[in-house]
């Protein structure tokens, strides 16, 4: 029989980087004594041995007898040796792993080998569905507004175009009895398609107008009247024409009192060429007298570009700042705090930023205890452990302290596990149960919705809330409809198709008290 080792070409480099257990196995194979037929075996040496002819690989002679040879392999530090390449490669992989570890050792990893602290449970609310009138398909996108559309006291919900389905935003006005499609409103005949969508009051006339992020396409203001009409619009301009967006927020950047907006970039490369991009990957949009003007900021030229951007006040000077999701792990400003004129921002960068992980869900609001507002994300890190890779997703809470030069990153673990395919997607933070304090709601790939609501001190607990099932669709977009005249405070869930579940844009009564057979009934 052949001697043990390694097949050449591609399969070294998997043995090279298979598990310990496995590695191990292969070394106790390798140097397993075999016999040969003794008419066979090329002799090289006293003690070195071709098994045969037709197999020309240096062979250590063990011992022999009238009919057989007994052979093993050399060993496998001999440069002779036919599993030395392997072992070379083998190396390498442990060196650059240490070196890994080096570097991440003063670094933020969400750990699996270490036990990280569970966040208390409460059951202080239950939601009742209050979905009448809302679409129960489709391919919902990364955004939704709330607003009072039609001046009736109500909020009202206004969605980017549905992908693959009517080139056109969405507004549902509520009513007493539900949700009604706004089918009175008037759009301009422009291309638009899904992505990120705002609402404000742009040109100060008084009434509402919709700002839309759209994928791969331009983005948009369109500007209404107060009654539906929404032909009137304009172009947003790029600092860059090869980026384009889905991901959009509003705030007064440059505190003129005009509502601006903020794009961070879909992707950092081109699809045509496979060239990266580089520069204006996140856009500050000044919204000024004489026009929108789109600027580059420092920090957000390269490796960043993902599905949602937040506003906040992170250092507490009165300034709206910018938190950027990051789908690529390379990026290490997530934190871009403004400098007050709404031109030049400052990257922030930390070691308790998730080290080489991607930040896919972002939020921003004031909770508890706080300088400033708090930046949530929703973090993903593929964590090397010995030889196995382990998926790791966190809800993370960073606040800023004191400092012009660097401020101080703080890190707050709220929850961790190891669910595969399973990240934090979508981030919120409002105040879901309406006691006057802020909590976050946390959107994940596979259809779950989580609440983490804030206590007395500031402590964030995960509420129980198997209201919230939504088979494995897409969490894209959350929302909080404060109570208005005649309404009630609802949780927005919007999500996309799933596997097996249809996309869908939900809305939940919050009430006081847990979930109960009567008020399932109910």
């Amino acid at each position: 029989s052949p001697a043990a080792g390694a097949q050449p070409g591609a399969e070294d480099a998997v043995l090279a980087a298979s598990s310990d257990d496995q590695w191990e196995a292969f070394l106790k194979r390798y140097r397993e004594v075999r016999k040969y037929p003794r008419d066979l075996v090329v002799k090289l040496s006293p003690n070195l041995a071709y098994p045969a002819i037709f197999m020309r690989h240096k062979m250590e002679i063990v011992d022999e007898d009238a009919e057989w040879v007994y052979l093993r392999n050399l060993p496998i530090e001999d440069p002779d040796s036919r599993a030395h390449r392997t072992w070379v490669m083998r190396q390498t992989i442990e060196v650059r792993e240490l070196m890994r570890q080096e570097a991440a050792a003063e670094q933020f990893v969400m750990d699996p080998a270490v036990e990280h602290p569970l966040p208390g449970f409460s059951d202080r609310i239950h939601l009742e569905e209050r979905s009448s009138g809302l679409p129960i398909q489709g391919r919902w996108g990364l955004g939704v507004a709330v607003a009072d559309m039609n001046g009736d006291g109500l909020v009202d919900l206004v969605l980017p175009p549905v992908r693959l389905g009517k080139p056109y935003p969405t507004v549902f006005l509520q009513t007493s009895t539900g949700w009604q499609e706004w089918t009175a409103v008037q759009w301009p005949e422009i291309k638009l398609d899904y992505g990120d969508v705002q609402v404000a009051d742009f040109d100060g006339d008084g009434h509402l107008d919709i700002a839309l992020a759209c994928h791969f396409l331009r983005n948009y203001v369109l500007y209404g009247n107060g009654k539906g009409d929404f032909t009137r619009w304009t172009e947003l301009p790029r600092a860059s024409e090869r980026i384009t967006s889905r991901a959009l927020v509003k705030a007064d950047f440059d505190g003129d009192g005009r509502m601006d907006l903020a794009t961070l970039a879909e992707l950092d490369v081109d699809l045509a060429t496979n060239a990266q991009h580089l520069g204006a990957l996140v856009q500050v949009l000044l919204n000024t007298p004489k026009g929108w003007q789109a600027l580059e900021i420092e920090g957000g030229g390269r490796d960043v570009y993902g599905d949602h951007l937040a506003v906040g006040d992170f250092n507490a000077d009165g300034r709206p700042d910018l938190l950027v999701s990051s789908h690529k792990n390379s990026n290490r400003h997530l934190i871009f705090l403004n400098r007050g004129d709404g031109r030049s921002f400052r990257p922030v960068s930390s070691r308790e930023f998730p080290y080489l992980g991607y930040v896919f869900g972002v939020a921003a609001g004031k909770l508890d205890g706080t300088r400033g507002d708090a930046a949530v994300v929703g973090a993903f890190q593929s964590v090397r452990a010995g030889s196995q890779q382990h998926p790791m997703n966190g809800v993370i809470v960073y606040t800023l302290g004191p400092g012009e030069d660097e401020p101080a990153v703080a890190r707050t673990v709220v929850a961790v596990d190891g669910r595969e395919y399973d990240a934090y997607v979508s981030a919120l933070v409002a105040d879901v149960d309406g006691d006057g304090r802020n909590d976050l709601v946390m959107g994940r790939r596979n259809g779950t919705v989580e609440i983490y609501l804030q206590g007395l001190e500031g402590q964030l607990v995960r509420e129980y809330s198997p209201e919230l099932d939504f088979g494995d669709a897409y969490i894209n977009a959350l929302a909080v409809a404060a109570p208005g005249s005649g309404s009630e405070r609802m949780l927005i869930v919007v999500s996309s198709d799933g596997k097996s579940t249809a996309g869908s844009v939900r809305a939940f009564a919050v009430r006081r008290g847990p979930l109960t057979r009567a008020t399932v009934a109910r």
